[in-house]
């Protein structure tokens, strides 16, 4: 299945429990909701959890190396749009790993390092949209402010909704190959 069809098949998937969980916890609204699902579904393909490369072409698999990345991209074309997506994707993949993989990431002694990085990328990426008068840029101020919070409920979500037996049939695979640890 392409990537841009699975995650159209997986979004109504987590967004369901994304909003019982989230509801559970009176917390969020439909806008953050959404934007989570989405992040969700579209990680669930780890190619598109991995997809920043480096100048070389490499994938980059840690924050450090996309925050290093920023460094030597100086000499790109369009810096703010560079900025941005690197900015977004490490906001968005801190989000994941700090609540689908929270064990791993305090195994490894990140959650803080991550937690930081993830709410200074996501205002970064809140600053270059409403620079650029971006529709919806107030999306990533509320996930720069609200990073910790939303991190526990995405780790609430996977703890109470994403045990296999509670899986709809179709699914286990799938989230088998999400949730596998990936130490």
């Amino acid at each position: 299945m392409s990537g841009e069809r699975s995650r159209y098949h997986l979004k109504p998937f987590f967004k369901h429990y994304t909003l019982r969980a989230f509801k559970s916890l009176n917390l969020g609204h439909e806008l953050i909701i959404d934007y989570i699902s989405d992040m969700l579904a579209n990680f669930a393909r780890i190619d598109n959890l991995y997809r920043i490369r480096n100048m070389n072409k490499e994938r980059i698999e840690t924050v450090t190396e996309m925050l290093l990345l920023l460094m030597e991209g100086e000499e790109v074309r369009n810096r703010k749009e560079f900025e941005r997506r690197i900015k977004k994707h490490i906001g968005d993949y801190t989000l994941f790993m700090t609540g689908i993989f929270r064990e791993y990431v305090q195994r490894k002694s990140l959650l803080d390092f991550y937690k930081s990085s993830g709410k200074s990328s996501y205002m970064d990426v809140y600053e270059i949209d409403r620079m650029m008068l971006k529709d919806r840029s107030l999306i990533f101020r509320e996930l720069s402010e609200g990073f910790e919070k939303y991190s526990e409920a995405i780790y609430y979500m996977k703890k109470i909704y994403f045990y296999m037996e509670r899986v709809p049939s179709g699914y286990e695979a799938i989230l088998r190959e999400i949730f596998e640890d990936p130490s």
